[in-house]
């Protein structure tokens, strides 16, 4: 009696302890953490607003967190903004503890109350627990309860009708809350029928039919609309085509899941194994299939990049969290009740209950000694990472509500994100991250970015160039644009002679305007600089529908007379987080390291020069190649360099082509060209080395269309009044065109007005 009640207490009092840490942590930063939680708010007041789930919001993202909340509202009379953040607050510490509870029915099942204990306490040791919390994923957390409470009630021995109803509403429900829980749902359920039929040779229990029904009628009722319009790509888009994915496999690695969970995710694997007599001897086979499933599919799912599907692999870490748990709460507990009986063998003249109890104690001190730095640590981390509304932010949105009292749309910085929608009643287009979707026109307004763009490379160059780089050639990696070529300001110059004076001059030292044109019905980027009176120095960026190359020219023009021993010097560097590793000019290096062939090698051989003139070059174009991400990039002369290098580091890295052009006297206007071929395998097809010339000729005629970009025309198509920069990533240099005007800022934010014409 008197140890029952114990357990009574220490429920209650992990209950108190739980709701205490998650308002505290969830308040952190004076209001709520995460920018999802600004998604379901300003879709709860459109719910309200519409009195029903418009079609518009259709989507994969089904409703039901969404409908609950507008209920609540209703039913609290919350509207204004603090009321329904601290309504959702009160929500999510509710899901908070249904998790703790639902994880503790599970291990009650499992073995017995003890178990569930020790698996409701280690689930408040896994940081993916935290961080869904964090970022706003409120919708998974009701669907992981959803998915606990199926699991213990869907193998159920009871055989009345109010098990069936639960059942069935249990899935109907999981399934219109997240569309991962759904997939999942319907991946443990078919495999669980199939051991079920096969390997136990039963027949199917009718709570198993009711879940069934349950997962079927929510199935038609909100996802069926969905997806018979996309039927037919339906399993290849889903599974095959969002590459995206792929940039999250580390959010999954072996390191990673160490962090997140440390001994539970070890013990859960012996946990399996032990347990497996414990359900037998219970007679509760079925419930542990079931729980080892919910643990597998997900642990599968979250590796399945390794057999080329492509899913959100970190969002499945989430559902496995309880099943793990439990598993590790069996193997505690088994370690503790073997331990006490071993020592009880010893006469302490300690009663075994109170050996128990200090066994037990020892442990979890233990236990959560081994878990408490680096929990805290990254809890910390997560805390600042995931502060999107802040005092600052709320201010400034807050002011430019009361400031500005008229429409007008905005540019949100992925910080302070959605919420600044809702706190300034202005509509907005936030940055978001490329790994979640690229936002084009947020992301070349905040830069102030030009951009030339076709299906395979993405040139770019910003109104205030970054430190060192003009131009970039980006390509896609797992379809995210990143960089892997750009042109080095501080070795890129124009020296030549005058009155016998010589003159070297960088073009990182020279004034630059950028500006479109258009001649024979081609619209071109030109970049020109000049100098003082003397020159301009024009380069012209060219991309052409169905065709690969970017076509350059650079035009010298002089002011006055007597220029002479014209020379121009251009320094591509390759970035040096791509591998490019191997290079090809035409009769020195055929797709080898540079270090094979040197010319020129360093002292200590830190680096090392492959020289080629227009008389060791075979052909009129060198090329290199990154094996590790299978980026391709090649140069094609039309006017042939004197002198051209191409540097590797000690690394095998090749880091840079650099070229030196002699235009001579130039009293009228000089110019050279040459085309650019940048690309990923991705995002063409594998390169066929012997025959890798035909990417400078080659007609592509699926849709290759050029697209063009600069903040200048997107401010003016979208109609944007406002710019709400995150002060991290805003440079004074912004307000030196003339373009924006700054009105606000605080120590995070800086709000800018897009000045009238």
């Amino acid at each position: 009696m008197r140890r029952e009640k114990c357990k009574k207490i220490f429920l209650v009092l992990l209950s108190t302890f739980t709701a205490f840490i998650f308002y505290i942590l969830l308040s952190s930063n004076g209001f709520i953490l995460g920018n999802d939680p600004a998604v379901h708010m300003s879709k709860a007041y459109e719910i309200l607003k519409l009195g029903k789930v418009s079609f518009s919001e259709i989507a994969w993202y089904p409703p039901l967190y969404r409908i609950l909340l507008a209920e609540y509202m209703i039913f609290t009379g919350a509207s204004d903004f603090e009321s329904v953040l601290l309504l959702m607050k009160f929500l999510t510490i509710a899901f908070d503890w249904l998790m703790v509870f639902s994880v503790y029915l599970l291990g009650l099942r499992l073995v017995n109350k003890d178990v569930g204990i020790i698996a409701s306490s280690l689930i408040l040791l896994c940081f993916p627990l935290y961080e869904i919390n964090f970022w706003g994923g409120y919708p998974s957390l009701l669907s992981i309860v959803y998915m606990c409470l199926l699991l213990f009630y869907l193998p159920t021995k009871k055989d009345g009708f109010a098990s069936k109803l639960i059942t069935f509403i249990i899935a109907f429900c999981l399934v219109l809350t997240h569309h991962f829980a759904t997939f999942l749902a319907i991946a443990v359920l078919t495999f669980y029928a199939l051991i079920i039929l096969l390997v136990f040779r039963r027949s199917l229990k009718l709570t198993f039919i009711a879940a069934g029904l349950g997962v079927l009628a929510a199935f038609i009722l909100w996802y069926v609309p969905i997806i018979l319009p996309y039927i037919n790509v339906f399993i290849s888009h889903t599974f095959f085509d969002v590459r995206t994915y792929l940039n999250l496999t580390w959010r999954v690695s072996f390191d990673v899941f160490i962090m997140s969970f440390g001994f539970i995710i070890l013990f859960t694997f012996l946990g399996i194994l032990l347990t497996f007599y414990i359900s037998k001897r219970k007679e509760e086979l079925e419930f542990y299939i079931l729980l080892c499933l919910s643990f597998l599919i997900p642990l599968f799912f979250s590796q399945s990049y390794f057999f080329g599907i492509l899913l959100p692999y970190d969002r499945f870490v989430y559902y496995l969290m309880p099943p793990a748990v439990v598993f590790a709460a069996a193997i505690t507990y088994l370690v503790v009740r073997y331990a006490v009986s071993y020592i009880t063998q010893v006469d302490l003249r300690i009663s075994r209950y109170r050996l128990k109890a200090i066994v037990i104690a020892s442990l979890v001190v233990l236990l959560f000694a081994s878990r408490f730095p680096i929990l805290t640590g990254k809890v910390c981390e997560a805390v600042d990472y995931y502060s999107y509304l802040n005092p600052q932010s709320y201010n400034a949105g807050v002011w430019l509500k009361n400031a500005y009292p008229y429409e007008a749309k905005l540019i949100v910085s992925e910080k302070p994100g959605l919420f600044f929608e809702i706190l300034s009643g202005k509509p907005a287009i936030m940055e978001t991250s490329p790994v979640v979707q690229r936002e084009a026109v947020a992301e070349v307004i905040l830069t102030m970015a030009y951009e030339v763009e076709h299906p395979l490379t993405l040139f770019r160059v910003y109104e205030f160039p970054m430190p060192y780089e003009r131009d970039q050639y980006n390509v896609l990696i797992n379809n995210i644009w990143r960089r892997a070529v750009f042109l080095f300001d501080e070795e890129t110059s124009v020296s030549y002679t005058r009155d016998g004076r010589p003159f070297s001059i960088k073009i990182s030292d020279l004034e630059r305007r950028i500006f479109w044109k258009v001649e024979n019905g081609c619209k071109k980027l030109q970049i020109q600089y000049s100098f003082k009176n003397e020159f301009f120095l024009t380069e012209s960026v060219e991309a052409r529908n169905n065709q690969i190359p970017m076509f350059v020219s650079w035009i010298f023009t002089p002011l006055g007379s007597g220029i002479e021993n014209l020379k121009f010097n251009l320094s591509i560097h390759f970035d040096l987080y791509r591998s490019f590793e191997r290079a090809y000019i035409p009769g020195i290096l055929n797709w080898e390291s540079p270090w094979n062939k040197p010319s020129f090698v360093e002292g200590n051989r830190k680096w090392a020069l492959v020289d080629f003139n227009p008389k060791n070059l075979s052909k009129n174009y060198v090329a290199v190649y990154d094996p590790l991400n299978h980026i391709f990039h090649a140069f094609k002369f039309e006017d042939y360099p004197e002198w051209g290098s191409i540097g590797v580091l000690s690394t095998n890295q090749i880091d840079a082509l650099r070229l030196m052009y002699s235009l001579n006297n130039a009293d009228e206007n000089v110019s050279l060209s040459y085309s650019i071929v940048a690309f990923s395998e991705e995002s063409f097809r594998k390169i066929d080395f012997n025959l890798f010339d035909e990417v400078f000729t080659l007609n592509i005629t699926n849709d290759f269309i050029v697209q063009y970009r600069d903040y200048f025309t997107c401010v003016r198509e979208e109609g944007i009044k406002f710019v709400i920069f995150d002060r991290e990533k805003f440079r004074n240099e912004f307000l030196n065109n003339g373009f924006l005007q700054l009105v606000y800022s605080n120590n995070r934010y800086v709000i800018c007005k897009i000045k009238d014409g």
